[in-house]
């Protein structure tokens, strides 16, 4: 009996420390945006709306909140899109590829 109440003290004093410890998520979760990654597939400036295709090969069809974020950006661009809580696009950042350069000679 006296070891089941021991073990029960500590199993509150360990549960106490760890809601104490635990980050205000709520906070993080307002702060927190959401992005989606690929390559542009099809954009429409009057509706405000692209077709992404992402990195796993899935097609992602998004509302913008303005049709000027689509200035400068043609079909194949590869992007970055901040979406708000609704899934509407917020910011599209247009990603270069980079160079890759010729592999130095191997030693032998």
């Amino acid at each position: 009996m006296r070891t089941l109440s021991l073990a029960l003290i500590v199993a509150a004093s360990l549960h106490v420390g760890i809601a104490c410890a635990e980050p205000n998520l709520s906070d993080q979760t307002d702060r927190k945006s959401h992005r989606v990654s690929g390559v542009i597939e099809q954009l429409d400036r009057i509706d405000a709306t692209v077709k992404i295709k992402t990195e796993l090969e899935k097609a992602v069809f998004l509302e913008l909140v303005r049709p000027d974020l689509l200035q400068g950006l043609t079909e194949g661009d590869r992007v970055f899109v901040e979406l708000d809580d609704q899934g509407r696009g917020i910011k599209i950042t247009k990603v270069g590829i980079p160079e890759l350069k010729e592999p130095l000679p191997s030693a032998k």
